[in-house]
């Protein structure tokens, strides 16, 4: 066997390799994204927020009735003082308080020589507290559950000033109007539970759909394609049928779009 032959074969070899590592990547890229998807459509409620990355409030309530405020800081290496962040504020409500659990609290009666310590004041209907996040303690939260309430007043700070968009409720982050803000009885709870279409901004998005024409063909028309093409290079390529299974798929696609305006012009 000629070397030229030999190199010729290891070319063919590697760029076949080659073409199955990029395949397998995208396969792995695009079941990724469906787990994702899938995840966020059916979460529990609480908000997605990397601790240590994601900075400001995060409260949730779960199926047990429980509440759950929990704040972060973000990492930062150059930042002065450590990246010392204060968060403070007050729960108050018309129920009775009971303290679950202080998550990650570095309070005066559980670690000594603490420059910031974290505290903490519970009443039956009241709750006030002051905590300190830096690069190395990067999370606190509190659980709670109250009894006999018919709303809650959370009245949040962030160093000693209000964020509005650094506080994120339920699952898909919703922030309050305003500063000082109420939760209704189970309110979270409720939210949690309906359907992700019902959610903002889902809810939002799909009326949209619903009304502008121009707006959802132009949508439908993208996403198809981006999904058509997907499913292209991670799985028809190496078809026999490569060709009609594109111009299938593209047929499926313009199908798709013709009864989407004949349902929207019956509306």
């Amino acid at each position: 066997m000629s070397n030229k032959y030999k190199k010729s074969t290891n070319r063919r070899i590697n760029i076949k390799e080659r073409i199955d590592i990029k395949t397998k990547i995208k396969k792995l890229l695009i079941i990724s994204l469906l787990l994702i998807v899938i995840l966020t459509l059916t979460n529990c409620g609480r908000p997605f927020y990397v601790p240590g990355a994601s900075m400001g409030y995060f409260l949730w309530q779960t199926e047990d009735g429980n509440y759950h405020l929990y704040w972060s800081n973000d990492w930062d290496r150059n930042a002065s003082n450590d990246n010392l962040r204060k968060f403070s504020g007050s729960i108050r409500t018309d129920g009775v308080i009971t303290i679950k659990n202080l998550y990650l609290w570095e309070g005066e009666e559980l670690t000594k020589d603490i420059e910031n310590v974290d505290i903490i004041k519970v009443e039956p209907s009241r709750v006030e507290f002051i905590a300190y996040t830096t690069n190395h303690d990067y999370e606190d939260g509190i659980d709670f559950s109250i009894d006999n309430e018919t709303y809650v007043e959370f009245n949040l700070k962030n160093n000693d000033i209000y964020d509005l968009g650094r506080i994120s409720l339920g699952s898909f982050a919703n922030s309050p109007d305003e500063e000082i803000f109420i939760i209704s009885e189970d309110e979270l709870l409720y939210e949690a539970k309906k359907p992700f279409y019902l959610k903002h901004p889902f809810s939002t998005f799909f009326f949209k759909l619903s009304y502008d024409r121009v707006f959802t063909n132009i949508y439908l028309l993208l996403m198809g394609i981006i999904v058509v093409e997907l499913i292209r290079v991670s799985i028809l390529l190496k078809s026999k049928n490569y060709k009609k299974l594109i111009y299938i798929s593209y047929g499926i696609l313009f199908l798709i779009l013709i009864i989407v305006n004949i349902i929207l012009l019956t509306k």
